[in-house]
């Protein structure tokens, strides 16, 4: 059934990737509903985002609930006939839009776009449980309504700035920020800050590439290169034929590895040019000559990598909060193995920082 859908959604928006969107606004006009709070659900792609954004430019607010694929698969095995896990692990992918076309599903960059992030890891078992998270929607809804409903809370604060710094990086894959926060009652005070760039005085990938190629990436000129030297898969053998290669993260058409990527220690993270932002921050403090950070609190806009969370350990940071998931198994386990405390982000998001919350001018 979820893939009849999936295909039927790209179906309809294969001319128009906000074709449903629209139809969905002139049904709300056409039934005299605009003076009132409407609900859209399943928003699947950002060209619906962008369409309601265009339309109701005050009005529009997204509110993302955000679940790890696991939670995901417990809630809905039912749902697979003989609790078929992989075909609902090809389900999810399509529709966080892996391999998808652009008018195809793209949940993932949704969730991103969203003004709020609410984490629906938790079960809600027990009438206590479902009670506290509506209340926890309701105080968004009433901050949507209203600005000055209640101020920033500190996870807003931090991680607001954290992607504030992110700005600064030059990196032209993903743009990283961190802040790193003192811990202790009744005040607490940002200690540093890092994004992923370059060492200082290096030249950035951009001026590398040149006015011919401007998002050049050092880590995927040198994947394309390994990726052309390879005859055969190393997983299922399948002869390959690839010196023309152009396709960063290609998957074997036998046994969908991506290659070289699924077989480079490190998944290629340490040929990245970029001092990373989590240990840029920590550099900084030793820098800067500042204070310990032996119990602090990182906000991250992304995940650390493996390379990071061994940083972190020996910095004696003890929590992280953390914005965009990362791919790493291995990062959760050693942080988990040492004990920090790992927070999924949830709250309003920094592009909606300012309209969410009233800047008082007088």
């Amino acid at each position: 059934m979820r893939k009849i859908l999936q295909d039927e959604g790209n179906r309809i928006r294969e001319a128009d990737a906000a074709a449903i969107a629209k139809e969905i606004y002139k049904e709300i006009k056409s039934a005299r509903r605009e003076d009132k709070d409407v609900v859209i659900d399943s928003i699947r792609n950002p060209a619906e985002v962008e369409y309601f954004r265009i339309m109701w430019p005050q009005r529009f607010f997204m509110l993302a609930l955000d679940a790890s694929s696991d939670i995901r698969w417990l809630r809905k095995q039912d749902d697979y006939e003989k609790n078929d896990k992989e075909q609902f692990k090809l389900d999810d992918l399509r529709d966080k839009g892996d391999d998808e076309p652009p008018y195809g599903q793209h949940t993932e960059v949704c969730v991103y776009l969203s003004d709020v992030v609410i984490d629906n890891e938790n079960q809600l078992g027990y009438r206590q449980d479902w009670d506290l998270f509506f209340y926890n929607v309701k105080q968004y809804i009433e901050l949507m309504r209203d600005p000055e409903y209640r101020q920033p809370n500190d996870l807003e604060l931090y991680m607001n700035l954290a992607y504030a710094v992110s700005l600064k990086s030059s990196c032209n894959k993903r743009q990283v920020g961190a802040i790193i926060v003192s811990e202790g009652m009744p005040e607490r005070y940002v200690l540093a800050a890092g994004c992923n760039n370059v060492p200082i005085g290096a030249p950035i990938c951009a001026e590398l590439g040149g006015r011919s190629n401007p998002r050049f990436c050092a880590k995927d000129s040198y994947e394309l290169q390994t990726l052309k030297t390879m005859k055969y898969c190393p997983e299922c053998g399948i002869e390959l034929n690839l010196s023309s290669a152009e396709v960063v993260g290609f998957k074997c058409p036998k046994c969908n590895k991506r290659l070289p990527r699924d077989f480079t220690p490190g998944k290629m993270l340490d040929l990245c040019r970029a001092v990373h932002a989590e240990e840029a921050a920590i550099l900084q403090t030793s820098k800067l000559g500042s204070s310990s950070l032996n119990g602090a609190t990182l906000y991250t806009t992304t995940f650390p990598c493996l390379l990071c969370c061994k940083s972190i350990i020996n910095a004696g940071i003890k929590k992280i909060f953390y914005r965009e998931p990362y791919p790493m198994d291995e990062s959760i386990e050693m942080l988990r193995k040492d004990g920090i405390t790992l927070e999924k982000y949830e709250g309003v998001n920094a592009w909606a920082f300012y309209k969410m919350f009233k800047v008082t001018a007088y």
